[in-house]
């Protein structure tokens, strides 16, 4: 019997796919449909990377290969998110610069009788509610033996959720892991007999769920955000910051892709509502830490946790390298409390506002391509047309 290949691919909402082929079969091939494009009828074909592929959790020593979704004849798809990022990224590296990335992503443990989150109270960054839970959180943790470099775990803000870190890398490997990390957070939970939701809002009654973006610009051994001479960023990390803040408005869809995103979006909820920036203050929308050249970096947070990540990734990289090859200069600081400053400019507040500044986003259409960007435009234009309660995602 022959040896089969694990290959995995990534659909327009984030989702993994995972199939098996026969060593030496011939590509394996989807169709545009199946990853997440109903309107489009181009046939995909599934392209290994050879630089992500990592080993499947369990003791059966097998590994799964990550793939670019390409065109009949290998080409680049329109249809391939990941193929968005890998774009940005080869910006990047067009100026001699590397980006390096991690992520914050929160998600709710729930009751399966109930359907409820495990338990009720805000136990934020306590170690008393979530004990019970610890055995799944070091499974999650135990990831990094799979190449998805959990870091920590704790408790967040809402009854039942918690969040992870993972550890700063490469942009691209940065996006997978996260796709890999909610497809086997899935699997530790179930198995222990708990649900797991990473969805933006699972309860209207409880606290959204974020991912966050960490991001810096290197330079061979030097991070260009750092400045040895100040304790503020140096002139490309502001000017990345204010490509960030200029475009977040028009970007804000591919991280907030559901109605029910933005009923995260409210005063004093951690995810934020206006476009701002800060250092350590979880009130604005991006914080900028420089304590040392080894940690400079920005912090964008308004993404949902049940986005594709590659999409607001791709978008923020694209934004910065923009601020800085127009030498942008970033708002002033804001400090305290950012919900309370209500001439701060808004950021969406619903997909329908959302939607508006996308499509006339120049922007966007650069990023996606413009048969990407008119076929999301369809999509999400159906789901905020939708009169019935926002749809849940399957994460």
């Amino acid at each position: 019997m022959g040896r089969w290949a694990e290959l995995g691919w990534v659909d327009r909402q984030g989702r993994l796919h995972t199939l098996q082929a026969p060593d030496g079969s011939g590509p394996a091939t989807v169709t545009a449909a199946e990853a997440g494009w109903p309107s489009v009828d181009d046939e995909l074909q599934l392209r290994p990377d050879a630089e992500a592929v990592y080993l499947l959790p369990g003791d059966s020593g097998r590994q799964l290969a990550l793939c670019d979704l390409v065109g009949p004849d290998g080409s680049e798809s329109p249809w391939c998110t990941r193929s968005v990022l890998r774009r940005a990224i080869a910006k990047a590296a067009s100026v001699d610069s590397r980006v390096i990335a991690a992520a914050e992503l929160e998600f709710f443990l729930s009751d399966t009788t109930t359907g409820r989150p495990v338990f009720d109270t805000i136990e934020q960054y306590g170690i008393v509610a979530g004990e019970r839970y610890e055995p799944v959180l070091r499974a999650i943790r135990a990831l990094r033996n799979n190449g998805v470099p959990v870091t920590a775990s704790n408790c967040e803000y809402g009854g039942g959720q918690f969040e992870v870190n993972l550890h700063h890398g490469d942009a691209l490997a940065a996006a997978d892991q996260i796709i890999l990390l909610r497809s086997w957070a899935r699997e530790i939970a179930e198995g222990a007999g708990y649900g797991i939701s990473f969805d933006a809002k699972p309860w209207p009654d409880n606290s959204g769920s974020g991912m966050h973006f960490h991001q810096s610009l290197w330079a061979g051994e030097h991070n260009r955000f750092w400045s040895p001479d100040s304790d503020e960023m140096s002139a490309d990390g502001q000017s990345y910051l204010a490509g960030l803040l200029e475009a977040m408005p028009e970007m804000t869809v591919l991280g907030s892709p559901t109605s029910r995103a933005y009923l995260r979006r409210d005063d004093h909820s951690f995810c934020p509502t206006a476009v701002c920036w800060g250092g350590d203050n979880r009130t604005v929308a991006l914080r900028v830490i420089t304590e040392s050249e080894a940690v400079a970096r920005i912090e964008q947070r308004d993404a949902a946790s049940d986005a594709n990540p590659y999409l607001p990734l791709a978008a923020q990289i694209i934004a910065g390298l923009g601020g800085v090859e127009r030498s942008a200069v970033p708002a002033p600081m804001t400090t305290g409390d950012a919900y309370s400053q209500r001439d701060l400019p808004p950021l969406p507040a619903s997909l329908e506002q959302a939607l508006a500044l996308f499509e006339q986003s120049a922007l966007a259409n650069e990023l996606l391509g413009e048969r990407a960007h008119a076929a999301m435009l369809e999509i999400l234009k159906d789901e905020a047309d939708s009169p019935n309660e926002p749809a849940r995602t399957v994460f």
